[in-house]
């Protein structure tokens, strides 16, 4: 009789949350999820109970500068990591998010080689900080970063000499569905920061009532065919019953996290002109429109059997659960 080898996972990863953003908990669970699979994880928050007793024994002082500014917790949360936890037992350290300055002052204290970081809205946020814009230059060369599209690992590469690694951003519930919508619902989850658009959107589908609007804002407001509320429980249903989403926002080198929701539940996505919009359009273009005008809306006509193949050519892309382990394995 043949011995039973019990199988052992190949790589011990240390999963870091120094944000702990509440949008990310469904992203952060998927990564947890694929990489759990085929390694052996621990994962640490800012939320953690141990360092929550450590923030406890701070003096008051020190209490009054968190309060006044909250990288200063998150520096205080990587100096203690790195105090307390035993980094080098591990062959690789991930972290799922990041603020960009806190992170560049502690990343210099990490002699630690084979650490990682994903990117969200950072690079983003350093077109507009000369400040961030510094520190993000000095984060330090043994830092690997992963990005959600080749032309941020291009322009990564080039701007910054990054080394810098590309993950298609991980679907987390697609359609089950192949029935064509026949609902004029349009669904706008973030536009809750950009009120000029937002204004514009209300105004015209309370004008149409052709469409029903359904989107996120501060207040609680219902109209005859526009539901304004504050959060949504049903956010995956909302999207998957839609016939649009509606990008509110201007992305240039960060992913929409709900573009990507949407177009995993088959759901065109409409949104203004930035490089996210222009390179999505070229991979999926009956799934994805630019608009100048919001009066635009009005012109979109979908084509069942090309959204079909472009869904399909999306799922066989981001739905890979092995892709972020061969990146950790595999590269130096």
């Amino acid at each position: 009789m043949s011995e039973i080898i019990e199988w052992e996972p190949v790589m011990k990863i240390f999963i870091i949350d120094p944000i702990s953003e509440k949008g990310h908990f469904n992203f952060n669970n998927k990564i947890i999820s694929q990489l759990s699979s085929y390694s052996k994880i621990k994962y640490h928050s800012i939320l953690k109970n141990d360092f929550i007793e450590y923030l406890d024994l701070l003096s008051p002082f020190c209490k009054r500068l968190i309060n006044l500014n909250i990288r200063i917790k998150y520096f205080l949360y990587l100096n203690y990591l790195i105090k307390t936890q035993s980094l080098e037992d591990y062959d690789k350290i991930l972290f799922l998010a990041y603020e960009t300055i806190s992170f560049s002052l502690a990343a210099n204290m990490l002699f630690y080689r084979n650490i990682y970081i994903i990117e969200h809205n950072n690079i983003d946020q350093i077109q507009n900080s000369w400040i961030k814009y510094i520190y993000f230059r000095a984060i330090p060369s043994n830092i690997k970063h992963i990005v959600f599209e080749k032309y941020i690992v291009l322009f990564l590469r080039r701007e910054f000499n990054k080394k810098t690694y590309y993950y298609p951003h991980p679907i987390i519930e697609k359609t089950i569905s192949n029935k064509t919508k026949s609902t004029n619902v349009v669904f706008a989850p973030s536009l809750s920061n950009n009120k000029q658009i937002a204004d514009k959107l209300i105004n015209y589908i309370s004008k149409n009532k052709k469409f029903e609007l359904i989107m996120k804002g501060s207040d609680q407001i219902e109209f005859p065919n526009i539901v304004i509320k504050p959060f949504f429980n049903n956010y995956f249903d909302n999207i998957r019953n839609a016939k649009f989403v509606f990008i509110g926002s201007l992305f240039n080198y960060r992913v929409s996290g709900v573009a990507i929701d949407s177009l995993a539940l088959k759901t065109p996505i409409i949104g203004f002109k930035c490089r996210l919009m222009i390179e999505m359009k070229k991979k999926y273009p009956s799934l994805v429109f630019i608009i100048e005008n919001i009066d635009e809306l009005n012109s979109i006509a979908l084509n069942k059997n090309n959204i079909n193949g472009d869904y399909d050519k999306f799922i066989q892309l981001h739905n890979d659960d092995e892709k972020l382990y061969n990146i950790l394995q595999y590269s130096t």
